[in-house]
Order: structure tokens, then sequence, then C-alpha cells
């Protein structure tokens, strides 16, 4: 494994645990009671780290509706978080089959392409996502991180600095943009981002 795809196998992990949370669909569930209280079993499960309870709750809502691009999208996350990124995979690409535009899946497809050592496919999902949400903070990460595994130190330091100003205050993207300023030879701005990281994250 090269050591892009390696870095981005680990930010797959790091990423999906902290966007475990969010609503990644825009489809609305359909049918009876018990499967609302299926999808709330499951996300509680996610919610609480149990991926693979998580995982199992989500193919029962899938088995009743296939089609419902909400519970495809988390149980996609639940498998990245798993490492189990060929079906993750096969799960984004699920959705984008039935909304092209869902962002979620486009977004988290272009961080699956990047694990396959594929960063241009990967940047053109990136900005197919921008396209749609120019604000999207995480298209913007991984716009930087796409950059940063390709050596364009400028560009990377552009998309990291804007992803931190939509809101990611994560270690990860102030040590990459320590890594982008150190490649520009800004040693100063380095050392600052790379005592935030560490503020952040000590270990």
């Amino acid at each position: 494994m090269s050591c892009a795809n390696r870095i981005a196998c680990r930010l797959l992990v790091i990423w999906a645990c902290l966007l475990v949370f969010a609503h990644p669909a825009h489809g609305q569930t359909h049918g009876a009671e018990d499967t609302l209280d299926l999808i709330t079993q499951g996300a509680d499960l996610q919610y609480q780290g149990r991926h693979v309870e998580a995982e199992a709750i989500f193919a029962e809502v899938l088995a009743l509706e296939p089609n419902n691009v909400y519970v495809l999208n988390r149980m996609a996350l639940a498998c990245t978080v798993q490492g189990k990124l060929v079906q993750a995979g096969e799960l984004f690409y699920s959705v984008l089959t039935l909304e092209p535009d869902n962002g979620f899946a486009r977004l988290w497809s272009g961080v699956l392409l990047l694990a396959q050592d594929k960063p241009d496919q990967a940047l053109a999902a990136f900005q197919y996502v921008l396209e749609q949400d120019p604000s999207n903070v995480d298209a913007c990460y991984f716009m930087g991180v796409v950059h940063s595994v390709e050596n364009n130190t400028a560009q990377a330091l552009h998309w990291l600095k804007k992803a931190q100003a939509l809101g990611s205050d994560d270690p990860a993207t102030h040590w990459r943009l320590a890594r982008a300023f150190a490649g520009l030879g800004m040693s100063a701005n380095a050392r600052l981002e790379l005592e935030l990281a560490l503020e952040l994250d000590p270990d």
C-alpha cells in the first residue's frame, strides 16, 4: 500500500467517526412505524459506536426499503468505519444512482477513490460537491488532502485554510496546514499550526 493510500485510509476512519452523527441524505423514509423504529435503533447504535450492530439493523431496513438513500448512506458510513471499503463504495454508488446530486455520497465516493490511489478522480468528486455547495467544509478539507498527497503545497494550503475558515478545527486540519506552511517556507505559521494541533490532540 502506497503512502498516499495509507494516509487516505487513516483519514477515512477518522473523518467517518467525526461525521457519524451527520444527516447524510435528503431522502425520506417510507412505510410503517416498525421501519422507523429500526432506523432509530440503527442510528442510536451508530451514535454509541456499535457499527457492526448498526449495519445489521440498516440491512433489515434496506430489505424493506432498498431505495432509502438515508439508510444506504448510514450503512455505507458504518462500513467505512469498519474498513469495509468495497462494500461502502457499492452502497455510495447505489445512492448516486438514485440521487446523482447527493453531496454526502459524492463526497465519500471521492474519499474512497483517494484511498484507491486515484487522486484525479477524487479531486473531480470533491469539485462536483463544491459546485453544488461551495461552503461544504468536508469537501474543502479533502481538496486540501488531495493536493497535500500530490505535494501541491500552495493549493493544499488554500483549501485547508478555507476548510478551517468554514469551521474545520480538528487536529488533522492544523497538522496539514503546518505541513503546507512548512513546504512554503513559512516556518512561524507552521509552528503555530503544529502547536494548535498538539493542543487539540496531545497524543
